[in-house]
């Protein structure tokens, strides 16, 4: 059988390893950074030593994240803040699927969303058959291989021409700015708040020019988007559960309790108004 590659010292599956050759070479391109590989194909006991390492045996209770996980008939609640870990012999780490993500750009970059380097990702990861399933559960780091992880495909090999990202489309991300004053990235269930200047040059290469709206066409945009003005309200304040609490998005809320912060549809425009004045514009 094939041997495993060797990633940033991690182990992984040749096919996988081929595609995300192909994609980094890509995100580097696009972003003059590497993408980075911080967890890949898991042994069974690796796995054991590292939910265990998360999560306690504990017969009642939900712990500070309320996350309860069954396994060898045994309850088990996680006091790990750093994030989910999948019952030994259910991860697709143990698959040779799974690739937990990094990249050596300054910030939190694809670890994190709402960012222009993990939305490219996010996005573009399926033309190399990557899936951003992480989003799922709070974890925008973690991508699945959804090839042969032991076949490198003939484009990975170069005898074929590699895929190219799409464009974007019109119904994807755009960005706004609200009454002259914040910049906000707002799409389909989900929506980022551009808190420092530094990043708006890459959010504008990413996704256009902003769009200047008042009340009455932020409105609009929350309901067609089907949002929340809970999710806008948390973005702004910075305690929404994704990128340094200013990224919300319906699949990552809904993976997870939000720790006793979930979106409950309960805020109205007028608690927004109030917490925009407290906030002094960033862009």
């Amino acid at each position: 059988m094939t041997a495993y590659a060797q990633v940033d010292g991690c182990r992984v599956a040749p096919g996988t390893a081929a595609a995300l050759r192909v994609m980094g070479d890509a995100f580097e391109r696009q972003f003059g950074c590497e993408l980075l590989v911080t967890s890949g194909t898991r042994t069974h006991q690796e796995q054991i030593d590292i939910f265990l390492s998360a999560y306690r045996a504990q017969e009642s209770g939900g712990g500070p994240f309320g996350d309860v996980r069954w396994w060898n008939g045994v309850r088990y609640v996680r006091y790990d803040p750093s994030g989910t870990v999948a019952q030994p012999g259910t991860s697709l780490h143990e698959s040779d699927r799974a690739l937990d993500l990094r990249d050596s750009g300054a910030d939190a970059g694809v670890a994190s969303g709402g960012n222009a380097r993990a939305d490219w990702l996010r996005h573009n990861c399926g033309r190399w058959g990557f899936a951003a399933n992480g989003y799922g559960f709070g974890e925008p780091w973690h991508y699945e291989y959804q090839g042969d992880p032991w076949d490198v495909p003939e484009w990975a090999a170069g005898k074929v021409p590699a895929p190219t990202p799409r464009v974007f489309e019109e119904d994807d991300m755009k960005l706004i700015r609200w009454n002259g004053q914040h910049v906000f990235g707002i799409g389909k269930g989900a929506v980022f708040y551009a808190d420092h200047p530094d990043r708006l040059p890459g959010l504008v290469d990413l996704y256009g020019p902003w769009v200047e709206v008042d009340n009455a066409k932020l409105t609009n945009l929350i309901l067609g988007n089907g949002l929340y003005w809970d999710a806008f309200d948390a973005v702004l304040r910075g305690t929404a559960p994704g990128s340094e609490g200013r990224y919300w998005d319906r699949e990552m809320a809904e993976g997870i309790a939000i720790r006793g912060a979930q979106e409950r549809a309960q805020k109205t425009l007028g608690d927004v108004l109030a917490t925009a004045q407290q906030i002094a514009p960033r862009a």
